[in-house]
């Protein structure tokens, strides 16, 4: 599986024909693409809050929270709505409410999504460059501190090997 976009079409496709009727209905005020555009946010956002990446475009989601998303979708566009009082069945809040759980446990870490491809991925949170030194403790490492440097009694332009050759 992978990242893809989901369609404004999947939310129709994937409800009864009450409710397709119902979404096709109210398509004059344009619900569904910007119910859609929200919830594909939100979700991101879960996924960003986790810590997991993401694809670097803004429309994909895991394929796996596809249904997730599509059951929010399709219970906001139900209840905002009055004349879709009667397709507001407890089953489709339930589901609704364990795609929004499953959401909640992506961002609290309990729950890990599908990875981006390694080509479109852009990190949850850029790690700039804390924590960037190498791990290698060489024997200099941490670096003596002048008075160690230049032990008194010692001249002050000194080498660091008095037995070396002479430079030419």
């Amino acid at each position: 599986m992978s990242w893809q976009v989901l369609t404004a079409d999947a939310v129709p496709d994937q409800s009864n024909p009450a409710e397709a009727a119902a979404f096709v209905k109210l398509q004059g005020k344009n619900s569904v693409p910007s119910v859609l555009a929200a919830v594909v946010a939100e979700i991101r956002d879960d996924i960003r809050a986790g810590g997991y990446p993401l694809d670097t475009d803004e429309t994909k989601l895991p394929f796996g929270l596809h249904n997730d998303a599509i059951n929010i979708i399709r219970w906001r566009i139900l209840i905002s709505a009055p004349q879709l009082k009667l397709l507001q069945t407890e089953a489709r809040s339930a589901a609704a409410e364990r795609s929004e759980k499953k959401l909640e446990r992506i961002s609290a870490q309990k729950w890990a999504p599908e990875p981006p491809d390694a080509a479109s991925t852009a990190r949850a949170s850029s790690p700039g460059t804390w924590n960037s030194e190498s791990k290698i403790i060489m024997r200099t490492h941490p670096t003596p501190p002048p008075s160690m440097q230049f032990p008194s009694g010692s001249t002050p332009n000194a080498y660091a090997n008095p037995d070396a050759p002479q430079d030419n």
